[in-house]
């Protein structure tokens, strides 16, 4: 592939990826509006486990179908390219079916052991996009294999538009019952999965050139890398899953059940969402990354991967600084909060700002050791820290409330980015000192500049300018320092 072909497949890609998620930022909006605070806690009750059901069915067949149609297209192989995407989609498409089943029919238990019977029904609605999402996940992995990124971005925006039909299904059963207001909310998203799987599916039956074929050989290898990822996906909304269960049941011994609720609903549905929205950069990157690091030798692989990855960590470390300086500011924008919602969201955004740069930096970690073959290694690091995390979380609620589900998740990333980093050290990779001190430098430029700024002018426009200007001067910054080491570098080379 060119140069200039890959240069634009990721611009498409991160530029497609990022209007999905401000689409799904933007959905909550309009939904917390329908649902309240109630409502959305029932919701952030559900999702957990819907997540956790989509990790378990296809959680990692994007980064395995990636990673072998990657291979055979350096093979030249189409054929064998196509036999993957049709093995996958039996593969992993037949877990999906089973679990999806089986969200129906244990969904009356499942809602018994969250603590609120009223996820039961929200539940049954969102079951049929497990399967749905496995399908989306496999050809996902085949367009980013084959290099066909903007077929990737498509699908991200069309998903998350057509979510936004559950805010009219949702507003209309609310006039009945919050619950059924969740239920249409539920169905949005099952109609926002169901017609991306048909583009999706569509797409490839109409290009493809070889009749559907399964492969049993092809089972083995799609199973290890696929299942050493899942795992890895699995834990988060495993931990998300039990966490909710704890956090409602802790803060309902000092609290109604109706209160406890709500204040859930503002962490996992008003902030966290806020705070996982940069990290779409650092995804999307990162999707678009491994199966060119993949197909790369050992040496080459470190050299790309130190090139490429400085700029996402800069871009990172300045995105959780700008949550951390207008936090309240972006809350009023995008929420209709006021009195002491409004000021335990800020609290809440404030605490988890660090948790945007520590999952970009995680990611890029995970991202190196799955180009290494050594996917297990994140997932059992990110297993560590959750049994952590759930371990001290009761007593952190109770000391601290809400907030201390925050400060624990914090912790969560941080331990296994350290760990992860401890580990790709010891394999022989790491950045030098220069390149760190590089990125901690324009991070804590943009921190002085804009936080200043914002300091002596606190209105919106203030905000906007303070923003404008610390990004300038971070640019500036990164550009004058790159072109002095780039100089450096033509230096040393007419030297020798």
């Amino acid at each position: 592939m060119k140069k200039s072909q890959t240069k634009n497949g990721v611009i498409i890609l991160i530029f497609l990826s990022v209007l999905a998620k401000i689409i799904g930022v933007f959905y909550r909006v309009p939904l917390f509006a329908v649902l309240g605070a109630q409502g959305m806690g029932i919701y952030q009750l559900v999702f957990p486990l819907y997540a956790l059901a989509i990790a378990l069915a296809s959680g990692g067949a994007p980064v395995a179908v990636a990673r072998f149609t990657s291979l055979c297209l350096c093979e030249n192989n189409d054929e064998k390219i196509e036999k993957t995407t049709d093995t996958a989609l039996v593969l992993f498409g037949s877990v999906g079916f089973v679990l999806c089943v089986g969200l129906c029919v244990f969904a009356r238990y499942v809602s018994e052991f969250l603590g609120n019977f009223d996820a039961k029904l929200p539940l049954i609605a969102l079951s049929p996009s497990v399967f749905l999402s496995t399908v989306i996940a496999v050809l996902r992995g085949h367009c980013q294999g084959v290099g066909k990124t903007k077929s990737v971005g498509v699908s991200f925006v069309s998903e998350q538009f057509l979510k936004l039909s559950g805010i009219g299904f949702a507003l209309t059963f609310s006039k009945i019952d919050t619950v059924l207001a969740v239920v249409g909310a539920m169905l949005g998203i099952t109609l926002g999965e169901f017609i991306t799987a048909l583009f999706l599916t569509i797409g490839y039956f109409k290009n493809k050139r070889f009749s559907f074929s399964f492969d049993k050989t092809i089972i083995k290898g799609l199973v290890l890398c696929g299942l050493s990822v899942s795992v890895g996906l699995l834990i988060v909304p495993l931990g998300n899953f039990f966490e909710g269960a704890i956090v409602v049941t802790k803060l309902t011994e000092v609290m109604q059940k109706t209160d406890a609720t709500a204040l859930y609903g503002l962490l996992g549905g008003v902030v966290n969402p806020i705070i996982s929205m940069p990290a779409v950069v650092t995804s999307s990157f990162c999707s678009w990354f491994l199966p060119r690091l993949c197909a790369t030798t050992k040496k080459e692989r470190r050299v790309k991967f130190g090139a490429y990855a400085k700029l996402p960590f800069v871009f990172s470390l300045v995105a959780s600084f700008s949550v951390l300086i207008f936090a309240k500011e972006i809350l009023s924008l995008l929420y209709p909060l006021e009195g002491d919602q409004l000021q335990v969201s800020v609290n809440l955004l404030i605490i988890g700002s660090p948790i945007v740069f520590v999952s970009c930096a995680l990611s890029l970690v995970t991202v190196y050791l799955q180009s290494e073959n050594k996917s297990h290694i994140p997932s059992v690091n990110l297993l560590i820290a959750t049994l952590i995390k759930l371990a001290v979380l009761p007593l952190a609620v109770q000391s601290f409330s809400v907030y201390g589900v925050q400060v624990c998740s914090v912790a969560l990333y941080l331990i296994a980015f350290v760990l992860g980093s401890i580990q790709s050290i010891a394999r022989g990779f790491g950045f030098s000192v220069k390149t760190l001190s590089f990125i901690l430098f324009l991070g804590v430029s943009f921190l002085l500049v804009t936080g200043g700024i914002h300091a002596l002018f606190p209105s919106l426009l203030g905000c906007i300018v303070a923003f404008v200007i610390g990004v300038s001067v971070s640019g500036i910054i990164f550009i004058k320092l790159a072109n002095i080491r780039v100089c450096r570098g033509k230096s040393k080379k007419i030297a020798k």
